[in-house]
């Protein structure tokens, strides 16, 4: 870091300069680690997967070499992460602590990742060993009591996803499905997936399917009071037939359309939700709606009205 003085009147300023510089480096792997399926950032210090600032990224060469930057290597630390989920797989905590020269473009020593990085093949089963044919995302986490965020598309049923030493939690999911989630131990693995809960929606007005423009039912399962995992299902028939990828706690609400394309304008109702417990038993569990197509049309017009008079002012 350099300082330039500047002068005004009698006073002696001086600017700060951090000197801006790109890190090259190569790294080490097994033939079946893409490199492709790396990219190198450099991030702030102090840093974690959760919250970081990402200050500079590039892709990794066919030959396993990268040039990365601009940036501030006494500030910054070196992040080898999975290019499709930027996962954090390897690390390097401060880039200056690792020069093999001191260039103005510092050459890092070249990264034995071998035998570090492995490619974890998964095969998805339903409960009576038959492959799959529906849709599949998973999730990883560092251990079984992280509840997963960030879910990836899988196809169906066959997948794989890089992973460090470090152990990993895997969770996957499908609709139809029991969410299941196991310790990532052996390679390839294979997962079994039992039929989920099931709700059975009937209407006790049917003439709410009447309702134009559409209604869309939106169930979110609860975790403490927090809304996660919703799902939309559009009312089209009674009943309305509904599987589910996790048993408890959900709050369930129409939404109801205002507009159409684009312009659509959602309002919930009831806005803060019904509950609705949705237990792990067999068969379907019943759920009536008990709404009326005039309480419901009620609504639609008094927030057009309300849309309306705001428009005016």
């Amino acid at each position: 870091m350099a300082s330039v003085p500047w002068i005004a009147g009698n006073a002696d300023h001086r600017i700060q300069f951090t000197a801006s510089i790109f890190v090259t480096g190569t790294i080490l792997r097994d033939p079946e680690v893409q490199p492709g399926r790396l990219s190198v950032q450099l991030v702030d210090l102090g840093s974690t997967p959760e919250n970081k600032k990402v200050r500079t990224q590039s892709g990794v060469e066919r030959n396993g070499s990268f040039r990365c930057g601009p940036g501030a290597p006494d500030l910054s630390e070196l992040w080898i992460v999975d290019d499709s989920s930027d996962r954090l797989l390897w690390k390097i905590p401060q880039v200056a602590g690792h020069r093999l020269d001191q260039n103005p473009d510092p050459r890092l020593d070249p990264l034995d990742l071998r035998g570090q990085l492995h490619v974890i093949e998964v095969q998805c089963l339903q409960d009576d060993g038959k492959p799959f044919d529906v849709e599949v995302n998973f999730a990883l986490t560092a251990s079984a009591v992280e509840e997963p965020e960030d879910w990836n598309w899988a196809g169906t049923g066959r997948f794989d996803f890089l992973a460090a030493a470090e152990p990993l939690h895997l969770w996957v999911q499908a609709e139809g499905y029991k969410r299941t989630d196991l310790d990532v131990r052996g390679n390839p693995l294979q997962v079994v997936l039992k039929s989920g809960p099931r709700l059975r929606i009937l209407l006790n007005h049917p003439e709410l399917l009447d309702l134009s423009p559409q209604i869309y039912l939106q169930l979110s399962r609860m975790e403490g009071d927090h809304e996660a995992d919703e799902q939309w299902i559009q009312l089209r028939s009674d009943p309305v037939d509904q599987a589910l990828s996790v048993p408890g706690d959900y709050r369930m609400r129409l939404y109801l359309t205002l507009g159409a394309g684009n312009d659509w304008n959602w309002i919930p109702y009831p806005e803060e939700g019904v509950p609705l417990r949705v237990l792990d038993v067999m068969g379907a569990q019943e759920v009536r709606l008990s709404w009326t197509a005039a309480e419901v049309s009620a609504e639609l017009a008094r927030v057009r009205a309300e849309q309306e008079k705001n428009s005016e002012n």
